[in-house]
């Protein structure tokens, strides 16, 4: 039993004596037994220990079995699940899940081109995101939806949020927690933040925006950081429209901040054509 205590504890099973090895041998079989279980583990919902890990602790003469803290299998399944029950609050719109890239009309060589690349950054084969900018109507959200849907199909969390929307939900966020749903979008695998720079410019903007980019930049997907966050943004504004449209009359330098790490994260293309809605 003393092997089984240095297995478990080398540093205890020194200060015991073979008596009180005796006494304590339950509670020694108990700590050994969920030792084995969490090895096999299979996850929460089949842990009888409900997730929470013990040890063994020299109480007067004897050896007790006491309950220490949450495991990571336990962490990781209520951090899901709370993250779950936001992405089911930030569906795709209908009109948007409808777009994906085997409707996407190509029909011009620069679009077949801007296509590959859309696809080259969801493969894999390109370490970087991607920021659309051009005029309403030219496919931009088509391809940002695509590229999240195609980034779902194979197992990766995703959100798609328009910036208005996004701002609408971090100031009232169903009355709970901001920060939730802030700390989400910063860290979500794939990001599709459509419309950047519709959103009438403030300082609360400008600094949620701001977190939320600086976050992504840092843990950004490059061929260092090949599993980093993907980042696709679209806009009707070039990169120096959108600082303007940022600062607005605040002359903050935050906005030249935002822009300078969007386009060091992402690919910048600017996307020129026809409105594609008033064409039918």
């Amino acid at each position: 039993m003393r092997d089984q205590l240095r297995f478990l504890n080398e540093p205890l099973a020194a200060q015991v004596s073979d008596e009180m090895l005796l006494f304590s041998e339950p509670e020694i079989r108990r700590l050994l037994d969920q030792s084995k279980a969490c090895k096999e583990c299979k996850g929460f919902d089949y842990c009888e220990y409900e997730g929470m890990t013990g040890r063994l602790d020299l109480w007067e003469n004897s050896l007790r079995y006491v309950v220490s803290q949450p495991c990571v299998v336990r962490k990781n399944f209520f951090e899901t699940k709370k993250t779950d029950t936001i992405l089911k609050k930030m569906k795709l719109p209908a009109t948007v899940a409808r777009m994906n890239f085997a409707n996407f009309k190509a029909d011009t060589p620069e679009l077949k081109d801007l296509a590959k690349l859309s696809k080259d950054i969801v493969s894999g084969q390109l370490y970087i995101g991607l920021f659309l900018a051009g005029e309403p109507g030219l496919g931009k959200t088509h391809l940002g939806s695509a590229m999240l849907q195609k980034k779902k199909k194979k197992g990766k969390a995703g959100i798609y949020v328009t910036t208005t929307d996004l701002f609408k939900k971090l100031r009232a966020f169903e009355k709970g927690n901001p920060d939730e749903l802030l700390d989400l979008v910063s860290t979500v695998p794939f990001l599709f933040l459509d419309d950047l720079g519709v959103e009438k410019p403030s300082d609360f903007v400008r600094q949620e925006l701001f977190h939320i980019i600086n976050c992504r930049s840092n843990n950004a997907r490059t061929a260092a950081n090949p599993k980093g966050l993907v980042t696709v943004i679209t806009s009707n504004c070039i990169p120096s429209e959108l600082i303007k449209r940022l600062e607005g009359d605040s002359k903050s330098p935050t906005g030249q901040a935002i822009v300078s790490r969007i386009v060091g994260m992402c690919k910048p293309v600017i996307v020129e054509g026809k409105d594609r809605r008033i064409r039918g």
